[in-house]
């Protein structure tokens, strides 16, 4: 079956049960129906019709979309996570170990508002493409005589990563930092990233993003040696996130390239190739991090992890029923602690944290706190204590700081700002766009379990640095249109002659 044909497939076959659901719902809102079950057929429901939307607007979209991405968390999270709850666990809150209420209905609901209205932006900005997003054309590298310009700087921005890095590595001494390394998710580690030795440590996510465009550009240039090279250089970068089990960094390279890999041999995607390598791509990138983090911080080995992650009450009971896809379960929480009046709206303060986060605590001690952070420290403050926090997804956050009003309005910004970017290569098919949204799709998974001001830090570490080098020296006749006028006058850059 072709890629084109089984995304068509899987889009009908999400419609159809959205279709059911929206029955089912109808048919039964009148009868006692436990609100866990009611909220499941509104998530249901919700993906089938934001599905719709993008399909009537634009057309199949690739699997290796953002919004494909989008839709795989959004079911992973508020379809498949509260369906094994109520097979195998009674419909009880893993929190409180009580029965699912109507909070957690509400959790559903706004849940699915969200995602629909991420839909909508994503359809109103989206043109309609012929073959839809499954098609597109090779997307065109850098010039030889423009990447000259760029490599040096590009390199540079490696090596102050890898530089930033070494700081860390002889602040905390190489014994102490090899120990903590190969200890998991250890109290030095988190106490590292607790504290000023936090920004040194993101070294090395300073230079994936450079790294990456580099393993881009050899890639679609054929040049196939440099790219392995380059992928073993990228791979030894996020060893550290690898071996204390931080999913929320290593991943973002595995989907990069993979994005890679797809733009430059689209067969990569066979439906074949999927059901062949998706589970132990599962296995190892989701279910297995978890379990050798916790087994290294005791003392175990990863071989013993792997061994253990294959397992039926790992793979399923300790993921799809704990606490790594627990997101609806803490946002049912969430919301029953403000609508009782024990959280109030924080009106945008978390937002500006995203923009603050630049700024070390040390000098601004009032600078305000994640999400996660405020939400952990009020209704987990035990494990809050010990440092120990729990995600509540990305809709947490517009909730917390505007209500219903914020998870409508927030995601459909996120789904307008998607869906022209998604134009924007549609059009150019350059390297430049693409490897900007290859960034922007490879932090999904994080942000859908996480929130947008604390996690988009992370793919703002690894992209600003090379949009800076882009910015400042990239020139291309044939495709100029990169800087605007206003910004290449501001910058006093010469454009050059026949520039679009």
């Amino acid at each position: 079956m072709s890629r084109i044909s089984w995304t068509s497939a899987a889009y009908t076959a999400l419609i159809v049960v959205g279709v059911v659901s929206v029955v089912a719902l109808a048919c039964y809102l009148e009868q006692n129906l436990e609100p866990a079950r009611l909220g499941l057929l509104a998530a249901l429901a919700a993906v089938a019709f934001g599905l719709l939307l993008v399909r009537l607007s634009r057309g199949p979209v690739g699997p290796l979309s953002s919004i494909a991405l989008i839709t795989y968390c959004q079911i992973l999270i508020f379809v498949a996570r509260p369906a094994f709850a109520i097979v195998y666990q009674d419909s009880r809150n893993i929190f409180t170990l009580n029965p699912y209420d109507d909070f957690v209905l509400h959790a559903q609901i706004y849940a699915g508002l969200g995602y629909i209205a991420l839909c909508v932006g994503y359809a109103i900005k989206s043109k309609p493409v012929r073959g839809g997003d499954a098609t597109s054309k090779p997307i065109r590298a850098f010039t030889d005589e423009t990447w000259s310009r760029l490599v040096v700087p590009i390199y540079v921005v490696v090596a102050v990563g890898y530089g930033l890095y070494t700081l860390y590595v002889l602040q905390v001494g190489w014994s102490a930092y090899w120990a903590a390394t190969l200890s998991g998710r250890s109290p030095e580690l988190r106490s590292a990233l607790n504290s000023n030795s936090g920004y040194l440590y993101s070294g090395l996510q300073f230079a994936t993003g450079a790294l990456m465009l580099v393993v881009y550009q050899a890639a679609l240039k054929g040049q196939k040696v440099k790219a392995l090279v380059l992928v073993a250089m990228l791979v030894l970068s996020v060893f550290p996130q690898i071996a204390s089990g931080s999913r929320s960094v290593f991943i973002p390279v595995g989907v990069g390239l993979l994005f890679i890999l797809h733009s430059v041999k689209p067969s990569v995607m066979k439906m074949s190739r999927v059901a062949l390598w998706g589970p132990v791509a599962f296995v190892l990138g989701f279910v297995a991090p978890r379990i050798w983090r916790d087994n290294l911080a005791t003392g175990g080995s990863i071989v013993d992890s792997l061994r253990v992650a294959v397992e039926p009450e790992n793979l399923f009971d300790n993921f799809f029923g704990g606490l790594d896809t627990a997101m609806i379960d803490s946002y049912a929480l969430q919301i029953a602690a403000q609508q009782q009046g024990e959280i109030s709206y924080q009106l945008g303060s978390t937002y500006l944290g995203l923009f603050s986060s630049v700024i070390p605590r040390a000098l601004w001690p009032g600078k305000p706190v994640s999400v996660d952070e405020l939400l952990n420290a009020v209704l987990f403050p035990a494990t809050d204590a010990k440092n120990i926090g729990f995600a509540f997804g990305v809709y947490s956050e517009p909730t917390l700081n505007f209500g219903l009003l914020g998870v409508i309005f927030i995601p459909l910004l996120v789904g307008l700002a998607l869906g022209a970017l998604t134009n924007r290569v549609k059009a150019s098919n350059y390297i430049v766009p693409s490897f900007v949204l290859l960034m922007v799709t490879s932090y999904v998974f994080p942000i859908m379990r996480g929130s947008i001001s604390f996690d988009s830090q992370r793919l703002l570490i690894s992209l600003a640095p090379v949009l800076i080098v882009l910015l400042l020296f990239h020139r291309d006749a044939e495709n100029g249109d990169f800087l605007p006028d206003r910004r290449a006058k501001f910058l006093k850059i010469r454009r050059p002659a026949g520039a679009a």
